[in-house]
């Protein structure tokens, strides 16, 4: 059935703007008399806006027993043509709101939009469960099917895309990617399972969420090997599946780093890769993957944040930017005529003041200590504003045009890279080592992946996670335990063990060697607020 009316708007934002990223909004309500359309809470749409610099676009159905109204900022970075959101059928007058990626599971072409070739794959497919089954990538979705007047709501099954939910008021359902702390409550969206609205249920009177229906989905590639070694059984370095495992990596880093469109001012000799690069081990073998599959005459950026609460030069010298010195000088002695530019990036007392504020919004609903000193980091990152080195060796200002930030998160969580890794293995030898490593796995979903998601593509650049891929988890999965991690070697050894003899078979000794920081205190980021660290992580702000 055609509903009774559609409306479209647009607003095709400046080729110079540069605020941030992608973002959608989709909000379901019961017309009144007294307000037929209700809006969004006006904090809303300017974030929305501002996540998406390249344009912005409505649209509203009409329905007899409901209002739906979709909106979207769109950053553009894949396909040859800019692709403008809302997606909007003028034969099915079906409609999408995406935010993502499609890395696996279908077969896109350079040229190709991935939420066009989505858009196309739902309108035929008999169930879009099918086709959501098949996809392989972060995405957050908002797919409504006219024929069944049924909407589909769905993140990727790790959660790497944010999408929140609210109620508004008791019959309205609000769905967006960031929220702030002057909205009404939200939560994230469970990325464990599709959900579903069949709007001919929908009254005036009823609860959108009790009319939610959900398919629940299962992350088989994450269910790792359960088979361990005897107790005097050790695995010889030379005996690693480390061809395979570099093989698997690489292919993630080249889908995610490959014929990034050039745009708003990009010209040859700017860096369209950043790495959020702390010159740990994981950041630095990504930044030298990154190496292999773009043009040698490119830069790449290396976006490192300190922080200091008394300012002095000396004192942003903490242990994160120290390591990053170290790290961007081997790059430079193993990557030979690649250009790496470390961007150095304080933040004094003063600056993280004036946007703590704005770090909190966009973090919520996550809202404690940790988050907060986790986040921190991430923003400031996110703005790539700091400094670079000349030739000369004089500071230079810099800001990096880079819109893609590739991250190493989910290394530590596959091979074996928290202390609380080692400390249960001391405690249940390799049984309890392998729970611990299932649990963190199969709880990725769950952590901040959500929350990292909305601050760190708040400056017009998205991040995206290589070691997160699916069919490369896929592979670790099925690798024996002592064949990623040996804990009864040292620290800095048999931790994310597999990764450093990559690493070392590269040139890169110095990164193989590299112990665990948490980001917190690499950075210092955990002092910004005082109280000598006394303030317990988990407490509310």
């Amino acid at each position: 059935m055609v509903p009774a009316t559609q409306q479209t708007s647009a607003n095709p934002a400046p080729a110079t703007a540069t605020a941030p990223m992608c973002g959608i909004l989709f909000q379901l309500s019961s017309p009144s008399p007294s307000t037929p359309h209700p809006p969004p809470h006006p904090s809303l749409l300017p974030l929305i806006a501002l996540r998406g610099p390249d344009y912005q676009g409505s649209h509203a159905i009409d329905l007899p027993n409901a209002h739906l109204a979709f909106h979207a900022a769109v950053l553009h970075l894949r396909g040859d043509a800019l692709q403008s959101q809302p997606l909007v059928s003028d034969v099915t007058w079906d409609v999408l709101l995406y935010n993502g990626e499609i890395w696996d599971g279908v077969d896109i072409s350079l040229h190709e939009n991935d939420g066009k070739v989505l858009f196309d794959l739902l309108q035929r497919a008999e169930s879009p469960l099918e086709v959501l089954s098949q996809i392989e990538g972060p995405y957050a979705l908002i797919y409504y099917r006219s024929s069944t007047r049924t909407l589909y709501i769905a993140r990727d099954p790790l959660g790497r895309r944010s999408l929140l939910l609210s109620t508004p008021t008791p019959s309205s359902l609000l769905l967006t990617s960031v929220s702030s702390t002057a909205a009404p409550p939200c939560n994230e969206l469970d990325a464990g399972a599709v959900f579903f609205l069949e709007l001919d249920s929908y009254t005036p009177d009823s609860d959108p969420l009790s009319l939610l229906h959900a398919h629940p989905r299962d992350l088989p590639q994450t269910q790792i090997n359960r088979a361990f070694p005897p107790p005097d059984v050790h695995t010889p370095d030379a005996d690693l599946p480390v061809e395979q495992f570099t093989a698997h990596l690489r292919e993630s880093v080249r889908k995610r780093v490959q014929d990034v469109p050039r745009l708003h001012g990009q010209q040859q000799g700017s860096a369209r890769i950043a790495i959020l690069f702390s010159g740990g081990l994981d950041c630095t073998f990504l930044a030298y993957l990154s190496h292999l599959h773009l043009p040698p005459s490119e830069p790449i950026d290396l976006l490192n944040v300190s922080f200091s609460r008394t300012g002095v030069t000396a004192s942003f010298d903490v242990p994160d930017r120290l390591t990053a010195r170290d790290s961007v000088e081997e790059l430079r002695r193993v990557c030979g005529g690649r250009e790496w530019r470390l961007v150095e990036i304080d933040v004094g007392l003063e600056e993280y003041e004036q946007e703590k504020s704005r770090i909190v919004d966009l973090m919520h609903p996550s809202g404690t200590v940790m988050d907060l000193s986790l986040a921190a980091p991430l923003f400031f990152a996110s703005r790539g504003c700091g400094t670079i080195q000349t030739p000369g060796g004089e500071r230079q200002a810099y800001t990096s045009r880079a819109r893609v930030l590739l991250s190493g998160l989910g290394a530590d969580e596959a091979l074996g890279g928290y202390g609380r890794h080692r400390r249960t293995f001391e405690r249940g030898g390799w049984e309890g080592l392998i729970d611990e490593i299932q649990l963190d796995l199969s709880r990725l979903p769950t952590r901040n992946l959500g929350r990292d998601d909305r601050v760190l593509l708040s400056s017009s650049r998205e991040a995206r996670y290589p070691f997160l891929s699916l069919p490369f988890l896929a592979f670790l999965s099925s690798l024996r335990i002592e064949q990623k991690m040996d804990l009864r070697r040292k620290e800095g050894e048999g931790d994310k063990l597999l990764l450093r003899e990559a690493a070392r078979r590269a040139g890169l000794e110095g990164a193989a060697r590299r112990v665990k920081r948490a980001m917190q205190f690499g950075t210092r980021s955990s002092r910004m607020d005082g109280g000598g660290g006394r303030r317990k992580g988990q407490e509310t702000l």
